[in-house]
């Protein structure tokens, strides 16, 4: 009886100095230092050192931790991370690695601020926690939490290029015209006025550029103002002699009176005349979403000089908002073509329209011309509407027009004959009822004298 008390004891014992080294290892691990940009940091407010962090979205920062273990610890790791950030983590951590008892070791991290982490609002709304941790490989030995205040602002001045959309495509035969269109959002603190867009391929010495007139900072201070735009169609001509390969194009987004530059850089490819080469789609994004193209109508008479309009009607089936472009391609030799708008945003299960205008030249030829509407997402065509119009003379479209105010005329000439030839039939009855009532009356008369009785 006395062996198994003392055996239930020196179980019971064991366990207890278990549990006690258990909690003396998960304890053990201690941040002496954290050192943000080369700037010394503290989690005491009361301490010399700030506790404070100031950054800027699309920043980097550098941390440096310095910590030591008591006991000698496999598989530790320093983790940094901040929350509050919509579309993805923000953090950063260390390879597992082991320590020694009474050695500091120095760990080097990088948090990358996004560009478009949301900083709108107040002061406060701008301050975010930055967390630095050091931890073992099990959920229970957590060593340390330390905590910052970071306050992320917005630059002064910072455009960002969205996307750039080449179509019908960015695969094109020399002499063909590649069009471009480039978005840009505005990320920064101040408004800007007249930026230039402008698109180049330097191993085949061309360039063309425009403007955006403005790009709000804020787009909540008043939706009129939009503080993400596209620029209109730059037309780049690939010159005929241009030999077949790929080339590089820049995009190059001036602002702030010219003194900041962004710059995004994609491939085009030029094929031979009649070639077969598939495509190098630059934009990202995986396959093109589910979608139903129509149009209102496939063919149009258009006179020389004047436009014609074709609808374009865009239904999203996938399960994301889609954006979604339209090109015109194949109308260059024998008129212009414009879209209205350029980019149509539509929600999960829902459609969206945008109009396709096609102008005939002064001078173009007569008889059907055919061109082609490109409906694109994320770079790719979703699918390619084959159109026709069919040109004629404006002298025609004159004569035609006289024919028909003519033929109007004598419709309408031929309708008041009618009507005075109804009025005059009208007319006629009345009268001829008239004097049959007459008729009868004497009649009448005639026949009650003849039947007098005299006495």
């Amino acid at each position: 009886m006395k062996y198994k008390l003392l055996t239930t004891l020196l179980i019971l014992l064991i366990g207890v100095l278990g549990i006690s080294t258990l909690v003396s290892a998960s304890s053990d691990i201690t941040i002496h230092k954290v050192t943000v940009d080369g700037v010394e940091f503290s989690d005491d407010p009361a301490a010399a050192v700030p506790n404070v962090i100031s950054a800027e979205r699309g920043s980097t920062l550098e941390i440096k931790v310095e910590l030591s273990t008591t006991n000698p610890q496999d598989d530790i790791r320093v983790r940094t991370w901040i929350g509050g950030y919509e579309f993805d983590d923000v953090s950063d951590k260390t390879a597992p690695f082991d320590t020694e008892n009474g050695v500091r070791y120095v760990k080097t991290l990088h948090l990358d601020i996004p560009e478009d982490i949301d900083v709108e609002g107040t002061d406060d709304d701008n301050d975010f926690i930055l967390h630095v941790e050091a931890f073992g490989k099990n959920v229970d030995q957590a060593a340390q939490d330390i905590e910052f205040t970071l306050n992320i602002d917005k630059i002064r001045h910072k455009l960002n290029i969205m996307d750039v959309i080449f179509y019908p495509s960015n695969t094109v035969e020399p002499g063909r015209a590649l069009r471009a269109v480039v978005r840009v959002e505005n990320l920064g603190q101040q408004k800007e006025d007249d930026v230039l867009v402008r698109v180049s391929i330097p191993d085949l010495g061309i360039s063309t550029r425009t403007y955006i007139d403005e790009l709000t900072a804020n787009e909540e201070d008043n939706e009129d103002d939009e503080s993400s735009a596209s620029s209109r169609d730059l037309v780049l001509t690939i010159p005929q002699d241009a030999k077949a390969g790929e080339y590089d194009v820049e995009v190059d987004v001036e602002y702030s009176r010219g003194h900041e530059t962004v710059t995004k850089r994609s491939t085009i490819l030029v094929e031979e005349v009649g070639g077969s080469v598939t495509p190098v789609v630059t934009p990202s994004g995986g396959e093109a979403p589910q979608a139903i193209i129509s149009i209102d109508t496939t063919t149009q008479d258009l006179a020389q000089g004047s436009e014609a309009l074709y609808k374009v009607m865009v239904a999203n089936l996938g399960k994301d908002r889609i954006l979604y472009s339209v090109a015109v391609d194949g109308e260059g030799a024998w008129g212009t073509s414009r879209v209205s708008p350029s980019f149509i945003s539509v929600d999960s299960n829902q459609a969206g329209e945008t109009f396709v205008y096609v102008k005939a030249n002064e001078n173009a030829p007569i008889g059907q011309q055919t061109f082609r509407v490109n409906v694109l997402s994320n770079g790719k065509t979703v699918k390619t509407l084959d159109l026709r119009a069919n040109v004629v003379a404006k002298a025609t479209q004159l004569s035609n027009l006289g024919l028909l105010k003519n033929g109007l005329e004598i419709s309408f000439v031929i309708l008041v004959v009618i009507l005075i030839i109804l009025g005059l039939i009208i007319a006629f009855r009345r009268v001829g009822s008239r004097e049959s009532g007459r008729e009868s009356e004497r009649i009448s008369d005639s026949l009650g004298e003849s039947s007098q009785t005299y006495y």
